[in-house]
């Protein structure tokens, strides 16, 4: 497992080093999420840091929508198609995906792992290809997608273990691609230049 997963977070403060910052656990920020704490700040957990995630664009929230619907339509009845909704991933990390294809979920629990994740990526390629990835690979997610939006491409992860994804493959738009059965052809995913 990557250092830091599965531990509580801690940071000492650069200009101070006998100041540590303490983390949060997942149940402690649930906790603050029922209470409205964070009610309309975009943020997610990611190893007991809290991650100010940025609003969406349209084209953004384009691609999500159709690749919400076409994966919703492909497999109902196999997976239920979250957008936007709560992964708990371990005891630090809670992140809310673009899309998650999980098995059908329970009122009362968040989803701990996912069938697979895609992420839909206009200016957060770094976290997303990086902090992301290593988290969903350490939960065992065995499909990641990062569409990137500026380089009309979908880079591919497989093969998850807690040091990583062991295949990671970039695609260009026009490629088809094949996503729990269904097959995606990504030239359909991305809007129009």
């Amino acid at each position: 497992m990557p250092a830091g997963y599965g531990e509580l977070m801690s940071v000492a403060v650069p200009s101070d080093p006998s100041i540590v910052i303490r983390g949060l656990r997942r149940h402690e920020y649930e906790r603050l999420v029922e209470d409205g704490v964070f009610d309309g700040e975009p943020v997610e957990l990611l190893g007991g840091v809290l991650i100010e995630v940025s609003p969406q664009g349209s084209r953004h929230a384009w691609v999500v929508t159709r690749l919400g619907k076409l994966l919703a339509i492909a497999l109902q009845g196999e997976y239920e198609v979250r957008e936007e909704k709560p992964l708990a991933l371990d005891d630090l990390s809670e992140p809310e995906p673009d899309i998650a294809v999980v098995e059908p979920t329970s009122p009362d629990t968040h989803p701990s792992t996912a069938a697979a994740v895609i992420e839909v990526a206009a200016t957060t390629q770094a976290l997303d290809l990086g902090e992301k990835a290593g988290r969903y690979a350490a939960a065992g997610v065995p499909i990641y997608w990062v569409v990137d939006l500026p380089a009309r491409a979908v880079t591919v992860h497989r093969a998850p273990s807690a040091e990583g994804y062991g295949s990671v493959e970039v695609v260009q738009a026009g490629t088809v691609l094949e996503l729990l059965g269904v097959e995606v052809d990504t030239a359909t995913v991305f809007p129009p230049e």
